[in-house]
């Protein structure tokens, strides 16, 4: 009877681990689940937010050269660590983030896109563009 209380007991975990994954992806998704939904119905899959062409390369490792992020039509430029950029594209604070070591190690990044793009939307390029360049995964967390 032991036995089939544990097991009952970590499907219920297993369950709840789920759940929290679903409340975790939709939160993080936020406003796109909405419209990915309507896409769905559509029989569509939704459009992933991704810029027209970026190029990322390692400017150094001399903190003198970041920058703060420039939009200038489609055209963004930034020189920054993958910390900053992060705290960018999820719109963190630096105490909600734990998990990313900080690093001297800067990276240029030229991208384009169409020049109405909001900033949520190009929030939202930069997430796709950690996960695709840098293999980046989020996950959030309650503590």
């Amino acid at each position: 009877m032991k036995e089939s209380f544990i097991s009952e007991s970590n499907a219920l975990n297993n369950f709840s681990e789920k759940v929290r994954t679903i409340i975790w992806v939709m939160a993080l998704l936020g406003s796109t689940f909405t419209s990915g939904n309507l896409w769905r119905a559509r029989g569509q899959s939704a459009p992933l937010q991704t810029f027209d062409v970026a190029s990322i390369k390692l400017a150094g490792s001399d903190p003198n050269l970041w920058s703060s992020l420039k939009r200038s039509g489609g055209r963004i430029s930034w020189t920054t660590n993958r910390l900053t950029l992060v705290l960018y594209a999820y719109s963190l604070k630096p105490f909600q983030l734990a998990g990313v070591a900080r690093e001297n190690v800067f990276f240029a990044i030229d991208a384009e896109t169409d020049p109405s793009a909001t900033d949520q939307q190009v929030r939202l390029m930069f997430r796709q563009l950690l996960a695709e360049r840098f293999k980046f995964v989020a996950h959030r967390d309650t503590r």
